[in-house]
This record gives structure tokens, sequence and C-alpha cells, in this order.
């Protein structure tokens, strides 16, 4: 069946507003997950709504807060997210940092105390769309082992790089596992393997079935396309930062 997105972001709206969220984040908030969906990235779109709402209402997310900035020295800010809405944080950051590179060339933000930013794409993607290389990545809950351990130590933590270009800005978002967990449960949904190994079962044997990876929580780091991709990602901001 198929929505038309007006309508699927009307109806999200509405929903983000009995969270309690003000109009105008709560148009945000539905544009952003809605354009995730709309694009193909069904892992970090709709499916993360209800969520959303369980977070607000065990009050892991302060629908009220807003930045604090705690400190600021020439091209670099740093603010307290207040356990506020993430994509609201994240936007509010990626204006900073575009305001600031305006005016001295280079704008660097950092944030704590904040909440899921979803597809970590559209803020590189918003540094790129007002003609600077975007840089931005989040740290995350300690969800993947460091190669040889079968213990989740170290975050997923999802890493972007954006690229101006007259033809269409270049973007590469990406999880530092193989899979994302949003990826792995978009493929268990939809009853389907991995195209690749992506994680180990319980049992320590490498494994397409996303079901076991999620199950152990042992992923795979990223390699094969996303390091190619972050390959020429690099080489084209290299190449744009020194002219």
């Amino acid at each position: 069946m198929k929505v038309k997105f007006d309508e699927l972001k009307a109806i999200t709206k509405q929903a983000f507003l009995n969270m309690g969220l003000s109009e105008e984040n709560a148009e945000t908030c539905a544009l952003v997950h809605c354009s995730s969906s709309a694009d193909g990235v069904e892992s970090h779109g709709m499916n993360r709504v209800p969520r959303f709402a369980e977070y607000v209402k065990k009050g892991w997310i302060n629908v009220k807060a807003k930045c604090e900035l705690v400190k600021a020295k020439g091209a670099a800010e740093n603010y307290n997210g207040n356990l506020g809405i993430g994509v609201i944080n994240a936007l509010f950051c990626s204006d900073r940092a575009i305001a600031l590179a305006k005016e001295h060339g280079i704008g660097l933000v950092s944030l704590k105390n904040t909440t899921h930013w979803m597809r970590g794409g559209t803020y590189a993607w918003k540094m790129a769309e007002a003609g600077f290389v975007g840089i931005s990545w989040i740290s995350t809950e300690s969800c993947m082992p460091m190669w040889g351990s079968d213990v989740p130590g170290v975050g997923n933590n999802p890493f972007c790089v954006a690229i101006p270009r007259d033809d269409g800005q270049i973007v590469v978002d990406m999880a530092m596992s193989q899979y994302a967990y949003g990826k792995l449960g978009v493929y268990r949904l939809a009853g389907k393997q991995l195209p690749y190994p992506g994680g180990f079962d319980k049992e320590g044997n490498l494994t397409s079935d996303p079901a076991k990876i999620e199950e152990s929580l042992r992923v795979l780091p990223t390699g094969y396309w996303k390091g190619s991709s972050l390959a020429i990602a690099l080489d084209l901001a290299a190449a744009a930062i020194s002219n």
C-alpha cells in the first residue's frame, strides 16, 4: 500500500503533537522521519516514531528542552542538549556550525546530553547544501565488540561526511558496523538474509542471519562498500578543502 507523503507527514506530525512537542518541532520531526523513509532509509525513518514515543513516556527525552550554550571561543562552540529532541538539537548545531563557518571559514560545534538524531546524513547534507564540507558524528551506547572480542564494548557510532557539488551533494552516512542495527531489523522483518555476513551468532559462527546477530550483539566492524565510500569521500573532501 502506498501513502501520499503529505498525508503521512500530517499523521506523523499529529503523533508528535500528541507527545507534547511544539507545533514547529512536531513539523520538523515529522518531515525528517518521513523524508528518511521516502528516501528509502527505512532503518531510521517512520519505524523510529514508536520508539521515540516510548522514550518520551519513560522520561528519557525532554520534549521541552533546548540547547544551552556552555562555552564559545572563536569558531568553536559547545552546547548542552539537556536530553532534548535529538533531531532538533542536531539541526540547531548544524545551523550554528554553518553560521560560524560563514564568519570564520570553519565552524566546530560540540554537543553533550542529547538523544538519538535519527538519520545522521540529514545534518552533513544540510552543511553541504550551504556550500560547506560537512562532517558530523555522534557517540552511542556500547553495542559493538572491539575486533577480537565477543563483548560489546564500543559504540556503533554513526559518521557522516558531505561534499558540496553543483550536480548534487556527495554524502556518506554510515554506522561503524557493516550493517547498522536498524538495517538488521529491516532485513529481519522482511524475512531476508543479509547479502554478506554481518556478524556472529551466540556460538561464534559468522552469519548472514540478522536475527542471530541482533541476539548476540556481535556485529562486524565496517568494511567492503563502506570502506571504499569513505575513501572516495575523504579524497573529495581533501581536494575541496585544499582548493
